[in-house]
């Protein structure tokens, strides 16, 4: 008897998920890369107001397994700014200059935001999988 016992709890706890063996990452790890990207990159001049998962897709890439997250977030600007990656590229980072004739170029596609202002935007979270769980693009492991 308590060897069935034990095989039913050795079942029960495999097929739970648990985070290092088999679950994917969730709305609550993507929130916590998008807040940190929020964090390193906007110069304190973008606070995250929320985060949606939109969607998730598993794939493999060159023999790695790598979840893609999919997310909407809602953010508010506490300070007049450009912000984005060069060339429209999905990104938080801010610049509070001006355009001028010595600096254009760090402008191109950057948009511009009133303090206050709030946007929403979109974008994708790579995870790679790892021996012990997945790493987020922030480096760290979920």
């Amino acid at each position: 008897m308590n060897r069935i016992s034990l095989a039913l709890f050795v079942a029960a706890v495999a097929g739970t998920g648990l985070p290092a063996c088999t679950s994917k990452p969730s709305a609550s790890d993507a929130e916590k890369v998008v807040a940190g990207l929020v964090q390193r990159q906007s110069n304190g001049l973008i606070r995250l107001a929320s985060v949606t998962k939109k969607n998730g897709q598993e794939a493999e890439f060159l023999g790695a397994k790598i979840y893609v997250i999919e997310y909407e977030a809602k953010i508010e600007f506490l300070g007049d700014c450009y912000w984005g990656g060069p060339m429209g590229q999905m990104s938080f980072e801010t610049i509070r200059d001006t355009p001028g004739p010595f600096n254009a170029m760090m402008f191109a596609g950057r948009k511009k935001a009133a303090k206050g202002q709030t946007t929403r935007v979109t974008g994708t979270l790579r995870f790679e999988k790892t021996e012990k769980g997945w790493r987020g693009q922030d480096g760290k492991l979920y």
